[in-house]
């Protein structure tokens, strides 16, 4: 499977400048969360409480809101922001600075050959969806951060699904609206089709469908033996 040209990648996140940002979690984490998606923010900062550790790799990090209100295992985590947007790094790294975030602008379609940690916690937050191609295409993006995940770590999320999700007017005319400006490419992203790519990489795969948004965690296919220091 081929991976989507240069152009569409860059395409799905070059509206997040600086004034964009300051606007997120208004459009985004409140009002589209609840009358559009109808999974709000409280419940998928639930989703990030659950499944965090405190050797944390977020990719796609948007505005860096999640992870500014869970409370990490420890007072000191390690923690590692990636995206392609210098603006959402930028943003992000100053509002988690507490934490003395390391940041990685980086593509996820590329290998991750130059960092070379690895993470017990891996999240994709609203990722998915805003990735040019099909699910099978984004495949490619999930093969390479699972390579990142000790051996049992998780990588969790969630995104929007596609016109197979029974999506309100509201959500309705946002997604073709964000379909037509490249915001978004998930219209044919079905719940079905995340689980068969996640079948595929990882172990102890779980999705739970909330209003139009899937949230899923799903095990690194490398397992700790028993002999094994913890």
């Amino acid at each position: 499977m081929s991976q989507p040209s240069k152009q569409d990648i860059t395409a799905g996140q070059q509206i997040y400048r600086p004034w964009a940002l300051k606007l997120y979690n208004i459009i985004v984490l409140w009002f589209s969360n609840n009358w559009a998606w109808r999974c709000s923010r409280h419940r998928q900062l639930q989703h990030y409480q659950k499944n965090i550790s405190s050797n944390h790799l977020d990719v796609g990090i948007g505005t860096g809101y999640y992870l500014d209100h869970v409370n990490f295992p420890t007072n000191s985590p390690k923690l590692t922001l990636m995206d392609l947007n210098p603006n959402c790094l930028y943003y992000s790294q100053q509002l988690l600075s507490r934490y003395s975030p390391k940041i990685y602008k980086h593509d996820v379609f590329q290998p991750l050959n130059d960092l070379n940690d690895q993470y017990d916690s891996i999240g994709v937050n609203y990722l998915l969806h805003c990735l040019p191609g099909n699910l099978d295409q984004k495949k490619i993006a999930l093969a390479n951060l699972a390579k990142k995940l000790t051996p049992n770590g998780i990588l969790f999320g969630s995104t929007i699904l596609g016109d197979s999700a029974k999506h309100n007017f509201v959500g309705k005319y946002l997604i073709s609206l964000y379909d037509r400006k490249k915001i978004f490419c998930n219209r044919q992203d079905s719940v079905e089709d995340l689980k068969k790519i996640l079948n595929q990489l990882f172990r102890e795969v779980h999705v739970e469908v909330v209003g139009a948004v899937a949230l899923f965690t799903a095990k690194s296919l490398q397992t700790q033996s028993p002999q094994d220091p913890s």
